[in-house]
C-alpha cells in the first residue's frame, strides 16, 4: 500500500501518512489553541461576575465570549475524546459548552436591559455549568483564582 502511494506522488515527493486516530494532534491542538482562550476567558468572566457591575457582564458577552471563548469552548470540548471516536466525557463537556454558552449570552443581554435581578438569578446556574465543563476537560473549577488570569503564560 505505501508503495501505491509513493507511486502515486510522483518522483521525488514524499508520501503524506496521516495518524489513523487523530488523537494526539487534535488534543494537541486543543491544548495550544484552545486552552489559552478558555483560561483568559473563565477569568474575563470571574472578573466580571466579581465586579457586580452589569458593563462588565454585557461587555463580557459580547465581546470575549464572542470573539474567542465560544470557539475555544466548544472546540476544545472535542478534543478532550479518549480515543478516534467522540467519547462520553467529549459529549459531556460539549453540551456543557453549549450551556454555558447559552447562559453567558443571556446574562448579557439581561445585563444590557439593565436587569440585576435576571443576572443574579442566571449566574449560580452559568458558574455551575461552567465548572462541569471545566472538570470535563480536567481542569481547576472557576473559583481557583490563581489558575484563571487574564493573560497567562505561554505553554
Amino acid at each position: 500500500a505505501a508503495a501505491a502511494v509513493a507511486a502515486c506522488a510522483g518522483p521525488g515527493v514524499p508520501p503524506a501518512l496521516a495518524d489513523s486516530t487523530g488523537r494526539w494532534s487534535s488534543q494537541l491542538t486543543a491544548t495550544r489553541r484552545y486552552k489559552p482562550r478558555i483560561l483568559r476567558g473563565v477569568a474575563r468572566f470571574n472578573a466580571a461576575v466579581a465586579s457586580g457591575e452589569l458593563s462588565d457582564l454585557s461587555s463580557f458577552a459580547s465581546g470575549e465570549l464572542e470573539s474567542s471563548m465560544e470557539t475555544a469552548m466548544l472546540l476544545y470540548a472535542e478534543g478532550v475524546k479518549k480515543g478516534e471516536l467522540i467519547d462520553e466525557n467529549s459529549r459531556r463537556a460539549s453540551s456543557n459548552a453549549e450551556e454555558f454558552i447559552k447562559l453567558a449570552k443571556k446574562m448579557g443581554k439581561a445585563a444590557d436591559a439593565k436587569d440585576s435581578a435576571a443576572v443574579r438569578s442566571l449566574t449560580p446556574k452559568a458558574v455551575e455549568t461552567l465548572d462541569a465543563f471545566l472538570s470535563s476537560c480536567k481542569l481547576p473549577p472557576s473559583a481557583d483564582r490563581a489558575f484563571y488570569v487574564i493573560d497567562p503564560p505561554a505553554q
